[in-house]
């Protein structure tokens, strides 16, 4: 076996390790820690801003930890099972299996470990209020809802030609199946953590809580730039008061009908493409 092999496989594993660790231990966090609610503008848009960056950095990590680091090692471990008929042919992004290239590696790191997760955690921003608020079970309806989306666009799409070369084929649809719901609960792990550490901009703080705001960098991409415009400037405007009646009985008793509604979709969806591939 390649050095170059040896080493990608060893750093995939850790980084699985590391974020089976972070979700197991933060499997029973609430989702979303309850603060003084702001009354003014000024506070609204601090305190979105410091939910932005929050969000966005349980995705910059959970995504690298998972889906890029993970994801190379899935890939390594799907080309070593799919016997020797498998191996040098062209897969459907373009790489070949049995193979780990540095610039392939540093290419799906980029863009499916860090980009996806990373625009993934604004749909998250937009669904917190409602998922259910242990940390685990908001991570596996979140990480089953990504993979019944962008999911069966692409790497549990029955029509990937991946699918015609992989062996056998029950193992990679569980291995990318299970993938996706460690990143769900790993991410809201983080998340959650983050929420309840990560202070107001304005306010004194260690400087390993305040590294996360780092990850606003990665507003420099205009459409996530755009994305946290709107939610800080709405946050600005409504001032707490979309919050007041998000949190009431009549509401939450509606966000679990949706939350409830979005994971049988999702299961039907994830299943249909499953059913379709084996």
């Amino acid at each position: 076996m390649r050095l170059d092999n040896v080493l990608a496989s060893t750093i995939g594993v850790v980084a699985l390790v590391i974020a089976a660790v972070v979700s197991w231990r933060g499997r029973n966090r609430p989702l979303i820690v309850d603060r003084q609610p702001a009354t003014t503008a000024r506070a609204s848009a601090l305190d979105g801003i410091r939910v932005v960056a929050s969000v966005m950095t349980a995705g910059f990590w959970s995504g690298l930890l998972v889906v890029g680091l993970g994801g190379r090692l899935v890939m390594r471990v799907l080309g070593a099972t799919s016997g020797d008929d498998a191996q040098g042919r062209i897969t459907d992004a373009g790489e070949t299996v049995g193979e780990i290239s540095v610039n392939g590696t540093l290419s799906f790191i980029i863009f499916a470990g860090l980009l996806i997760p990373v625009a993934s955690s604004f749909v998250y921003l937009l669904g917190r209020r409602i998922l259910p608020q242990r940390s685990w079970v908001a991570g596996l309806v979140f990480g089953l809802f990504l993979l019944a989306t962008f999911g069966v666009d692409d790497p549990l799409d029955p029509d990937n030609v991946d699918f015609q070369i992989l062996a056998p084929l029950p193992l990679a649809v569980l291995i990318i199946a299970l993938t996706a719901l460690l990143f769900g609960t790993t991410f809201t792990a983080l998340a959650s953590r983050l929420d309840e550490r990560l202070p107001a901009i304005n306010e004194s703080a260690a400087l390993t809580a305040k590294s996360s705001y780092l990850s606003l960098i990665m507003l420099l991409n205009p459409l996530f730039a755009l994305a946290a415009g709107v939610y800080v400037i709405g946050r600005a405007a409504l001032r707490g008061r979309l919050r007041s009646t998000i949190v009431n009985s009549r509401a939450r008793m509606v966000g679990r009908v949706m939350v409830a509604i979005i994971a049988l979709w999702s299961t039907v969806t994830v299943v249909q493409a499953a059913t379709e591939i084996l």
